[in-house]
């Protein structure tokens, strides 16, 4: 089963203003001299383009024994047996985010917190606790 990411109008927002920022040094609005704006402009819109791929490509596939979270180019597998637990976002991070947005706390990891973003969070979680039935989704 495969997920898409819900495309946060936070991330829309950051990718227009990277092309936008691109055009306007491309097209001299800038101090800078004209090369150089070139060069930081196309080097913009390049960026534009990583962020949107690594935004819309963003897809969660459930897997036997783990979760897949395709990223633009890449790919991270989480174990089902390494989830600790899920957890709505809290305080502002729950402000500012998407009502969407899951937290996994992962063991073994460096960074034990991974943040998803699923379009269709209730389904996502539905299948997630189908896939690993110890864990429970706590809100608090």
């Amino acid at each position: 089963m495969t997920h898409p990411q819900k495309i946060q109008g936070r991330h829309v927002l950051f990718v227009a203003l990277i092309f936008v920022m691109g055009v306007l040094l491309i097209r001299g609005a800038t101090p800078l001299s004209p090369p150089v704006a070139r060069m930081c402009g196309w080097l913009s819109i390049a960026l534009g383009v990583l962020a949107a791929w690594e935004t819309v490509a963003t897809r969660y596939e459930f897997g036997r024994s783990e979760l897949v979270i395709h990223s633009g180019g890449t790919r991270q597998r989480i174990r089902y047996e390494a989830i600790e637990g899920i957890r709505a976002p809290r305080g502002l991070s729950r402000f500012l985010g998407s009502p969407n947005t899951i937290r996994l706390f992962v063991a073994g990891r460096t960074a034990n917190v991974v943040s998803l973003c699923p379009k269709y969070r209730d389904q996502f979680l539905h299948d997630l606790t189908r896939a690993a039935p110890w864990l429970a989704v706590s809100d608090h």
